[in-house]
């Protein structure tokens, strides 16, 4: 298999956070989902508190997305992945927020996902919806 270079890494990284939050406007959680990295055997319930509770905040609009770091491929404690870190700005219905994702690039199996999640913007929504849910 063919490895892409850093630039083609960062560019799909990119492009996938960029869907990500095009899905959860659309509502579109199942395809919302699919983006994310979850660690077999892990409850579905913290991704689908995540997943509902970013449509809340929905609609999104990505300001910016500015590249923090990119590490090559490591043998992590999921497998070999190339790493990209990005810090994503946007307005929604907290208002301007900014976060950083990163994003695996799995080399076995040639595809990317969501590694990490605003978690913060999830606890301050269900705060202010009055929910104690993690």
């Amino acid at each position: 298999m063919h490895t892409p270079d850093k630039n083609t890494l960062i560019v799909r990284a990119e492009r996938l956070i960029r869907d990500h939050f095009e899905h959860l406007n659309n509502g579109e959680l199942a395809d919302a989902r699919q983006q994310l990295f979850s660690p077999p055997g892990m409850s579905a319930k913290p991704v689908d508190v995540y997943l509902h509770t970013m449509r809340e905040m929905a609609p999104f609009t990505v300001i910016s997305l500015e590249l923090r770091e990119f590490e090559d491929v490591r043998k992590k404690r999921h497998g070999p992945v190339a790493t990209t870190w990005i810090t994503v700005a946007v307005n929604c219905s907290l208002g301007q927020r900014a976060a950083d994702f990163f994003v695996w690039w799995f080399p076995t199996t040639d595809q990317s996902l969501i590694a990490s999640r605003p978690t913060a913007w999830v606890l301050e929504k269900l705060k202010t919806n009055g929910t104690r849910e993690p």
